[in-house]
């Protein structure tokens, strides 16, 4: 007669809490990524609002909007903004930190710019 093998109820456990942690990171992230596509658009969309607008006209369509999809986590001081000959240019970046477990956090870096 043959030893079985496969998977045992150890294996089976170990392979589960991983999955497990990584469902759990992923749901500590994912709202982080959503949030910047949309302060991503916001940037966009205060950015294209006109060539005659000044800094603090483009910071505060950026907040308005910001504020109106109910995103903490950004500001306006985040929005870096640089003049060129076709108007501004705008960068974003900022850092969110996501608790996981006791001590463990994750810090997630974005960064993105336009035009």
């Amino acid at each position: 007669m043959k030893p079985q093998r496969g998977a045992g109820l150890i294996g089976m456990l170990f392979f589960l809490s991983v999955l497990g942690m990584a469902a759990y990171a992923g749901m500590q992230t994912i709202p982080a990524f959503m949030d910047h596509w949309v302060a991503e658009r916001a940037m966009k969309n205060a950015l294209q609002g006109g060539e005659n607008a000044s800094a603090d006209d483009i910071r505060s369509r950026f907040e308005r909007d910001l504020e109106l999809n109910n995103i903490k986590s950004i500001s306006g001081r985040n929005l870096a903004l640089e003049r060129t000959a076709a108007g501004f240019r705008g960068t974003l970046s900022y850092s969110v930190k996501k608790p996981l477990f006791g001590p463990l956090s994750l810090c997630l870096d974005f960064e993105s710019s336009t035009r």
